[in-house]
């Protein structure tokens, strides 16, 4: 009988932690291995957006293998006060329903730690069950050979890429009017008052970074690729005017249609638009 009790308090307390720490969505961060650092790279750099090739999962079929992963770390170094890593190159961030989070990290040599930490993980098989599926071969993470583009590169840069990355393994096709909304600034001020538009489109906004959810072809998320700082978010507008940004862009920034060049499995993408003057 008081193993019976015993039983029933450890299950009545082990499923409300269990419900608190169900994984919400996983943000990849990658930089292309063949890159070499003089100084060693910050988390906090590397993940400003448009700084590398982001990837966003958010449907729970593809949180598996980190749930996995996760239980592999030891309980004590879950305990200790996260710091921000240094010297990475691909950089999982991992966010809780509860509203908290945690990332693993990995180096040019496959070195893996969590929230800078070590911990005993063959980085070789994090890579191959983590994150193989879902970011680019182009990056050379891979093994095998990349498959080659038919493209030169200004094209790639200017219409493949993302915002100073590598290529991300998805191609992106915007209808006529999105192209039209993109190059003529006359079709974008139609929304907005002179001194609306003055603000909105300040050369600091001038290039924005989207993500694009794959199932639904949606804009979900904006950022400024110029505006770095955090208080800067909104690109110095103010909040009644950064919604009616948000609306006017992703009411015509529409997408036709996307290639998945290496059937990758990755639920958002992220690529650069730069608005022409």
């Amino acid at each position: 009988m008081k193993n019976l009790c015993l039983f029933v308090v450890f299950f009545s307390i082990s499923i409300p932690l269990l419900a608190a720490n169900k994984i919400k969505a996983i943000d990849i961060f990658v930089i292309d291995k063949r890159i070499v650092f003089s100084v060693a790279t910050r988390e906090k750099n590397l993940k400003r957006p448009g700084s590398c090739t982001q990837y966003t999962l958010n449907q729970p079929a593809n949180f598996k293998p980190f749930e996995r992963m996760l239980q592999l770390v030891p309980t004590t170094i879950k305990r200790k006060k996260r710091r921000g890593m240094i010297g990475e190159y691909i950089i999982t961030e991992i966010f809780f329903e509860d509203g908290t989070s945690v990332a693993f990290g990995m180096d040019r040599r496959f070195k893996v730690e969590y929230n800078s930490y070590d911990v005993a993980i063959d980085g070789h098989q994090f890579h191959k069950t983590c994150l193989q599926p879902f970011i680019s071969p182009a990056l050379n993470w891979h093994s095998f050979n990349v498959k080659e583009l038919d493209l030169e590169p200004r094209r790639v840069h200017s219409k493949y890429l993302n915002y100073k990355g590598g290529f991300d393994g998805y191609v992106v096709q915007f209808t006529a009017e999105t192209k039209r909304f993109i190059a003529e600034k006359a079709v974008r001020k139609r929304y907005f008052t002179s001194k609306e538009y003055s603000q909105a489109f300040d050369f600091l906004n001038g290039s924005i970074l989207i993500g694009i959810d794959l199932k639904t072809k949606e804009i979900v998320s904006i950022h400024f690729a110029e505006q770095e700082e955090k208080h800067l978010a909104q690109g110095e507008m103010s909040n009644q005017l950064f919604e009616k940004y948000k609306r006017v862009i992703r009411g015509n920034i529409q997408i036709q249609a996307f290639y998945n060049v290496y059937n990758l499995k990755s639920d958002i993408i992220y690529k650069m638009i730069e608005f022409k003057d």
